[in-house]
C-alpha cells in the first residue's frame, strides 16, 4: 500500500469514527433497563409459570385432603344367551337368550380420617419454595447480565471519548501533514 493510500484510509477511518461516535448516546437508567429485561425474558416467564403451576398443585393437594362426595347413575341392559336353540311358547325354534334391565344409582363419600394427604401437601409446598428460589435465581442472573451490559456500554463510551479527544485529533493532524513530503520523516512509526 502506498503512502497516499494509507492516509486516504486514515482519513476515511477518522470520518467514519466521527460518524459513529460523534453523537453521545445517553445511557439508560439501570432500573428502567432491568424492568424492560425482566418483562421480556422468556426464561424468567417460564420460571414464573412453573412457580404458578407448583402453587396450583399445592392448592390441589390441600383440597384433596377434605371430605369429598360423588354421585353416579347408570343403566345397563345385558343380553346373554347360549349357543343352543329352544322352542318358545308359540312353538317356534329360537336361540336361548335373556335380556335384563339394570338401573344403578350410587353415592361415594370419601372421609380422610387416616390419610389427610399430609405428605403430598408438604411435598407440594416444598416445590413452591423451590420454584420461588428458581425465579429469584433467574431474576438475579438477569439483573447481573443487565448490569454487566451497562458497565460494558459505559466503558465503550469512555473509550470512544478518549478516541474522540486524543486519537482522532492526532490522526487529523497526520492527514493534514500528509501532503508535505518533508513532514513525513517526522513520523517514523507510519513508515
Amino acid at each position: 500500500m502506498t503512502t497516499p493510500n494509507v492516509f486516504k484510509e486514515l482519513r476515511i477511518s477518522v470520518f467514519e469514527a466521527k460518524r459513529r461516535f460523534g453523537a453521545d448516546r445517553a445511557c439508560a437508567e439501570e432500573s428502567s433497563t432491568s424492568a424492560l429485561a425482566l418483562d421480556h425474558r422468556p426464561d424468567l416467564a417460564a420460571e414464573r409459570a412453573a412457580e404458578m403451576m407448583a402453587a396450583a398443585v399445592a392448592r390441589q393437594q390441600e383440597v384433596e385432603a377434605k371430605p369429598d362426595a360423588s354421585f353416579s347413575a347408570g343403566y345397563e341392559r345385558p343380553n346373554s344367551g347360549f349357543s343352543f336353540s329352544a322352542f318358545n311358547a308359540a312353538g317356534n325354534l329360537q336361540p336361548i337368550r335373556q335380556t335384563f334391565n339394570y338401573a344403578v344409582f350410587g353415592m361415594k363419600w370419601t372421609l380422610p380420617v387416616f390419610n389427610r394427604n399430609q405428605g403430598s401437601i408438604a411435598a407440594a409446598k416444598a416445590e413452591v419454595v423451590s420454584a420461588r428460589n428458581q425465579v429469584t435465581a433467574v431474576d438475579l442472573a438477569l439483573r447481573h447480565e443487565v448490569t454487566q451490559a451497562l458497565v460494558r456500554y459505559e466503558a465503550a463510551q469512555a473509550r470512544a471519548g478518549v478516541y474522540r479527544s486524543e486519537c482522532a485529533i492526532k490522526l487529523q493532524e497526520i492527514w493534514m501533514l500528509s501532503g508535505k513530503p518533508t513532514a513525513m520523516a517526522a513520523f517514523p512509526c507510519l513508515m
